[in-house]
């Protein structure tokens, strides 16, 4: 999957995050992926990743737990024995600051397409993670894109897309603080 540009909707006059928007050549098929199963709080995170796009939810592993309205998906998991596959019922979604508490990799949400009349035009992106190796592709595409990592008290690490042209434009940055 490879980035060919990139912006931000910065959601003024709303309270929501600002969310990093890519326009990507192809974005890789989520059936395809191979899941981590992470114990969490009593149940299992599922995690996936395959070139830079991340897939994950949240699944107690017992019963159908109603996420999805209720539709048992079938995925591969690699643990200790090796790659199988997992009837999974009725997972939740979850979210990057959950995910990047305990996976390996850190993310961030997007909004992502591979096409380019929608990118150009506006229509349906899809919702969906990238790792931070790949978000910082966009930032070589998009010079003035940074990301702030927010830590909130629960412990929860997630990205915020902010422009590098909000701070000073002269001198050397030392250090940045934000001030509540």
């Amino acid at each position: 999957m490879k980035i060919l540009d990139a912006r931000v909707d910065w959601f003024e006059g709303y309270m929501n995050e600002p969310q990093l928007m890519l326009l990507v050549d192809m974005i890789p098929d989520v059936r395809d992926m191979v899941y981590e199963k992470i114990p969490y709080k009593g149940q299992y995170l599922y995690v996936a990743e395959k070139d830079g796009l991340v897939n994950f939810f949240i699944w107690s592993g017992k019963r159908n737990d109603g996420g999805y309205g209720g539709a048992e998906l079938t995925v591969k998991v690699k643990d200790d024995k090796g790659v199988h596959e997992e009837l999974v019922r009725g997972p939740w979604s979850s979210r990057s600051g959950i995910v990047n508490q305990v996976w390996r990799n850190q993310c961030i949400e997007v909004a992502i397409t591979d096409d380019r009349q929608v990118w150009v035009h506006g229509g349906t992106f899809i919702a969906g993670a990238v790792t931070i190796e790949k978000a910082k592709e966009a930032m070589k595409i998009k010079p003035w894109l940074r990301l702030l990592k927010v830590v909130d008290d629960e412990g929860e690490v997630r990205y915020v897309p902010i422009k590098i042209t909000d701070f000073p434009r002269h001198g050397r940055i030392i250090k940045v603080e934000l001030i509540r």
